[in-house]
């Protein structure tokens, strides 16, 4: 069985020769794949190929383990495309997941609760890793150890990204 979110993806992706081109590449990990999205998203006056090009593009990013442009693009799909896809609630979880990954555990908490709350219909799979992934929040929350690997974590992505300023260098 395939969901609406599913559905409309592949239905795009036969309409859109260069969006379905975007998204192998995605699949595939070519270099070019963030590129191509983007090629998509500024070409398209279409709020529905925006949105899943928007969608795709943010998965990368978090893939890439890059959550903060993550965040950056599902913000413009929140403010641009919401209510034009059946992708808006893997876009909430996905929002939440990125702001975890940052980690900004006090802000992703009641996010995971709102795409609990407001998108019951989600796949079962993303509503049991949300209810996972709070639980491990509020325990992380109280943990110091973690919060040193989390900081650790983002400094490594801060290096990653050639960022270098003091406060990189003082954390490093």
């Amino acid at each position: 069985e395939i969901g609406a979110a599913r559905a409309a993806d592949d239905l795009l992706r036969k309409v859109s020769d260069d969006f379905d081109k975007a998204v192998v590449a995605t699949q595939e990990g070519e270099m070019k794949a963030a590129l191509d999205l983007t090629k998509v998203l500024v070409a398209s006056d279409s709020s529905l190929l925006q949105a899943h090009a928007r969608f795709h593009l943010a998965r990368l990013f978090l893939h890439e383990d890059d959550p903060e442009r993550s965040i950056e693009i599902l913000n413009e799909y929140l403010e641009k495309n919401i209510n034009w896809s059946p992708l808006d609630g893997e876009a909430a979880y996905f929002y939440s997941q990125s702001l975890a990954e940052i980690p900004m555990v006090d802000a992703a908490i009641p996010r995971f609760r709102a795409f609990l709350e407001w998108f019951p219909e989600a796949s079962e799979r993303l509503r049991s890793a949300a209810y996972s992934r709070i639980l491990e929040l509020e325990r992380q929350r109280e943990s110091r150890l973690h919060n040193l690997a989390d900081g650790m974590k983002k400094t490594t992505r801060d290096l990653r990204k050639q960022r270098t300023d003091d406060p990189v260098q003082m954390d490093q």
